[in-house]
């Protein structure tokens, strides 16, 4: 008999304690709770702004000459191949991206300055 009242006892303050944390954790009702909400109007100006800047930017032929599907990086707005047989990695010929793009803009020749030049990997073509 004695363990039984234990027992007893001891589901009593079990069930006690998990209605308790119930109570203490959910002290909102249903419809007061944060969730989610109803989704943005994703054509309102204030939504679709800052993603046009962005694209804006991203598909700019200057940025998009760096990444091409393919492994011949693109000049100018018309997007045609590299000159001097420039490809991804290693060129065929005896020059790579810092051979002409050095350490400043060359005002000359009108070549960006930017001694680690590359061509973007694949993972981040854009074209």
């Amino acid at each position: 008999m004695k363990n039984t009242t234990y027992l007893v006892f001891a589901v009593l303050v079990f069930l006690g304690s998990v209605a308790f944390n119930n109570r203490t954790t959910n002290p909102e009702a249903p419809e007061e709770r944060s969730g989610i909400e109803e989704a943005p109007d994703s054509e309102a100006p204030e939504y679709s702004e800052p993603f046009d800047v962005m694209m804006s930017v991203l598909t700019h032929q200057r940025c998009v000459n760096c990444h091409p599907s393919d492994d011949v990086p693109k000049q100018g707005e018309d997007r045609h191949a590299h000159r001097f047989d420039i490809t991804r990695g290693n060129s065929t010929g005896p020059t790579n991206c810092n051979t002409c793009h050095q350490a400043e803009n060359n005002d000359f020749s009108g070549v960006p300055g930017a001694p680690d030049w590359s061509l973007a990997p694949h993972s981040m073509r854009w074209e």
